[in-house]
């Protein structure tokens, strides 16, 4: 039997209004997570286009300073060119070691020569090269280089990731035509 005066709220009442409360912070923690990925994708997309441009930025500033292709020394995996050597792994990811490395900059004469701490490391620590291709056409005056770098994979391994399925994932392919000072 009801009273007249009893105030409150009956247990269907606070059942539905536990429910709407729950379907609504689901709804809101759903849309921080989308925001949440989508903020990272943009983290991983910087890093890696920021990267590629630093790379052929550097690239080209030594290239085209230095005076032609008799400067030049182009080996698989190296560069040296007006005094700077440039050595590079293909595919390796980060942390840099002198045994693992992405690309390293340094004035070492010699191509064979290790990788060590003097060396300046290029290259964000999550970012690895899939292609890097330094090319002088038939005069020698003139050099193209072409780079693809990408994010790793969050498992730490050093396969390359597939920027359709993960979210963690990008690459960035750059050409550029250089110059050599006559």
């Amino acid at each position: 039997m009801k009273r007249a005066n009893q105030a409150g709220f009956t247990l269907i009442e606070l059942l539905l209004a536990t429910a709407l409360f729950s379907f609504v912070l689901l709804f809101l923690v759903a849309g921080f997570v989308q925001i949440n990925q989508a903020y990272n994708k943009g983290i991983t997309v910087k890093r890696v286009h920021e990267s590629a441009r630093l790379l052929v930025s550097d690239l080209t500033r030594t290239m085209s300073s230095t005076s032609s292709t008799n400067g030049l020394q182009i080996n698989s995996g190296c560069l040296i060119a007006g005094g700077v050597r440039y050595k590079w792994n293909i595919g390796l990811i980060t942390p840099y070691t002198a045994a693992q490395y992405s690309i390293a900059r340094d004035t070492k004469p010699n191509c064979g020569d290790a990788v060590d701490g003097s060396s300046q490391y290029l290259l964000d620590p999550k970012v690895m090269i899939h292609s890097l291709s330094i090319v002088p056409d038939a005069s020698g005056q003139v050099i193209r280089i072409s780079t693809e770098l990408g994010s790793n994979t969050d498992d730490g391994s050093n396969n390359p990731c597939d920027p359709i399925t993960d979210n963690y994932c990008d690459r960035a392919s750059l050409t550029t035509v250089v110059t050599l000072r006559t």
